[in-house]
Parts: C-alpha cells; structure tokens; sequence
C-alpha cells in the first residue's frame, strides 16, 4: 500500500466530517464553491503529504481553512470564531486517538511502516476519530451556534440537530 493511499485512508474522511460540520455551522453562500475547493484542497493534501515538506502542507491547511470563513455569510469575527474552535476541537480529537493507537499497537507514532503493519489497528482508532470527532463538532454546533439564535429552545434545538445529519433519500 503507498504512502500516498494511506495519508488519503487516514486524512481525508476527517476533513470531509470537518467541512461538513463547517458548512451547517456556518451559512455558506456558495455551496457548491465550498465543496469543490475543500475536496480539492484535501485531496492534493493527501496525495502529496508525503512527499512535500511541511510548508506546502501549512499552505493548505490555511486554504481550507479559509475557504469556509470567505465563502459564508455574517460577520467576519463570527466566521473567525467558527472556524477557530472547530479546529480547537479537532486538536483536542488527536490526544485519545494517539492513546488508543498507542494503547492498542505500542507504536508512539503512526508511521507509513507502522500502519502498514497495524492497518487494522489504524482503521479502527481512525473510525473511533471520526466518530469522537463527529459527536463533538455536533457538541460544539448545539452549544456556541445554535445557542446565540433567537427564540432558542429544547424544541428548536431538536429540529436543529436533525438539520445536522444528513439528508436521506
């Protein structure tokens, strides 16, 4: 498996829960910009992360996190604010994932060589990372954005919630 696959496995279905929870966090104007820069964003940060240094992938860890905060609506502070909690929050996803992965491997980092040799172990603590991951952002959306609309009540916050998950067909 290269190491190109695995930084793909390992980085992109986290970015795509983080820019979902962005774009219901905050009122992106053009959807559609949104999701096509951010999957492009994060799919030349995947394919590449192994091979380029760790400026490129600084520049596009700042890309995508602009995009949402140039392509919502309402203040420039808020959108500020949105984007620089949720990325608290994912900061603070990485500590226990590191603990199980330690916890379940004895490897103190995720190496190419140490995936490969653990790929099971890999694709569970990363599903226990979306997940954690997942349920916090959703803490987060109901706790700080939901909270500051007017007329907030247990009932609004209900309908809400079900407005987070995705539509079904």
């Amino acid at each position: 498996m290269s190491d190109a696959l695995i930084d793909v496995m390992g980085t992109v279905p986290t970015q795509i829960v983080f820019a979902y929870a962005l774009s219901k966090m905050l009122d992106v104007r053009r959807l559609g910009w949104f999701w096509a820069l951010e999957l492009v964003l994060m799919l030349v940060s995947a394919a590449f992360r192994s091979t380029q240094g760790v400026e490129f992938r600084f520049f596009l860890g700042v890309a995508m996190a602009i995009v949402p905060i140039v392509l919502a609506s309402g203040g420039l502070p808020w959108r500020i604010f949105v984007v620089a909690l949720a990325h608290v929050v994912l900061f603070f996803c990485e500590f226990p994932t590191s603990v199980v992965w330690m916890g379940m491997t004895g490897q103190l980092v995720a190496d190419y060589d140490a995936v490969r040799l653990h790929l099971g172990a890999f694709l569970l603590v990363h599903a226990f990372h979306l997940v954690l991951l997942g349920t916090l952002l959703l803490l987060m959306w109901l706790l700080v954005v939901v909270n500051t609309l007017p007329g907030f009540t247990v009932d609004s916050v209900v309908e809400l919630f079900f407005r987070f998950l995705p539509d079904l067909p």
